[in-house]
């Protein structure tokens, strides 16, 4: 699925969101469409919450899969916590690291998301490295070794990210 076509679907589905607020909206769209006026305005205006959840995804989550490394910036200036979970049991960086966008990995890791944690979705634990390997993401996964994750480290199915190449 294209992109665009992604963020239509997302918007349009915000759109309809029982309960929340014209602005809860828009900042769920700004983060879809890396849409930066509209987001500066609303973190200007201080009465937002910028961790709510929309189906259990922050703002941040969205940044993140969408690659909008100048929204997630703004969101983490503003003091949004960078290891907040989704529904999923998955980081922001995780999100990122599943879509493939390195400069969004790169930005998180440099804010503190610690990329040698595991996440913990229906019980099992994943990381990073084995991610972007399973994807073939391999420019995340050189990233994610240039920062020092350990390529011999293993999952709870005692897998290295080798292994799933």
């Amino acid at each position: 699925m294209s992109m665009m076509l992604l963020a239509v679907c997302t918007i349009a589905v915000i759109s309809c969101v029982a309960g929340a607020s014209f602005k809860e909206r828009d900042l769920l769209t700004a983060a879809v469409m890396n849409d930066l006026t509209t987001l500066d305005a609303i973190i200007a205006e201080g009465e937002l919450d910028l961790v709510m959840k929309y189906k259990d995804e922050t703002p941040l989550h969205i940044a993140a899969s969408s690659g909008h490394v100048e929204v997630a910036a703004r969101l983490l200036d503003s003091g949004v916590p960078i290891e907040t979970k989704d529904y999923m049991g998955f980081r922001a960086i995780t999100m990122a690291t599943l879509s493939g966008h390195v400069e969004m990995v790169r930005l998180l890791a440099a804010r503190g998301s610690n990329i040698n944690t595991m996440d913990d979705v229906d019980d099992k634990k994943y990381m990073l490295l084995e991610k972007a390997a399973s994807l073939n993401h391999m420019e995340v996964l050189k990233l994610l070794l240039e920062l020092g994750m350990d390529i011999n480290a293993r999952t709870d199915d005692d897998n290295t990210a080798l292994m799933v190449l």
